[in-house]
């Protein structure tokens, strides 16, 4: 097997050569499969329309786009979504892949005791908190996410956190009783004082479930953050590796799961099901480690 390079998805510009100065159509190359590498599993999404993708090397200027041929929407595709629904379509994925690449100990609902119908106070709230938490206990991974109350104005925060050294006690009832929900003991963090909140532990078991009820909060009605993000995140978590156009692996292998969405072809590839997956999902922990 050749040698693959990987290309991580933030490196896709980089400061070199501007694209006035070539011709368009040589500054891009066609993208007709894309690999991303989970610790569990390979995802291969083929696209009905080529992605293109500009050439390492080059930048785009201010005044340079893709060609227009190159970006003709798919005429079969009769889904078309607004910029919003796109945004949340793009990040329940980013969430999604961070849940899967990253192993939360920790979901927690963070309630505010007055001011919970101010964005602002909220957020600073939350964020104080995440700030002195990090000074005292420690650095610790956290993902996150904002959500209304059922009267659409007063806030929330849905977290998931791993690495948190900090204490975290049983929750009780009125009458001195554990509290359990879903199955599970509730906990909640002495340290946070701005209100109540609920924390459950994670495991393998429920990682997935724990992913499902994050993205569902992800809607239009949610508060944006300041950088215009939908979310929070630390700067350490772990992303799948992305890989353009990879070897024809895929043609060789049984894949665990296969469907169709409005863009292209999704199939998944489980580890540990075949040698060659396994082989080639070493490369996520490669790559974490070179990073």
């Amino acid at each position: 097997m050749k040698n693959i390079n990987i290309q991580k998805q933030s490196c896709n510009l980089i400061n070199r050569t501007k694209i006035g100065s070539i011709p368009q159509v040589e500054a891009f190359y066609e993208v007709t499969e894309v690999a991303e590498y989970f610790p569990d599993f390979i995802r291969l999404y083929q696209p009905y329309t080529p992605i293109y993708k500009l050439k390492n090397g080059l930048e785009i200027s201010k005044t340079s786009s893709a060609p227009a041929s190159l970006n003709k929407p798919n005429k079969n595709n009769k889904f078309k979504e607004s910029n919003r629904e796109r945004s949340i379509r793009r990040t329940r994925k980013k969430i999604k892949n961070y849940v899967l690449c990253n192993n939360f100990e920790l979901f927690a609902t963070f309630t505010f005791r007055s001011d919970r119908q101010n964005i602002e106070k909220c957020k600073s709230k939350m964020a104080n908190w995440l700030k002195n938490e990090s000074k005292r206990k420690g650095r610790f991974n956290y993902l996150i996410v904002p959500e209304f109350h059922k009267d659409k104005k007063s806030l929330h925060f849905h977290a998931l956190l791993s690495g948190y050294s900090g204490k975290i006690k049983p929750s009780v009832s009125s009458k001195g009783k554990a509290i359990i929900a879903n199955g599970r003991r509730v906990y909640e963090f002495p340290s946070y004082k701005s209100g109540f909140t609920n924390v459950q532990k994670i495991n393998k078991e429920t990682k997935s479930k724990t992913s499902f009820y994050v993205i569902k909060y992800i809607s239009k009605d949610m508060p944006l953050f300041n950088n215009k993000n939908r979310y929070w995140v630390s700067n350490n978590l772990k992303k799948p590796v992305l890989e353009y156009n990879p070897d024809k692996w895929f043609r060789y292998v049984q894949p665990s799961r296969t469907h169709f969405t409005e863009y292209g072809k999704i199939t998944e590839y489980q580890r540990r099901d075949n040698p060659l997956i396994d082989m080639l999902g070493e490369r996520f922990e490669n790559e974490q480690t070179n990073t």
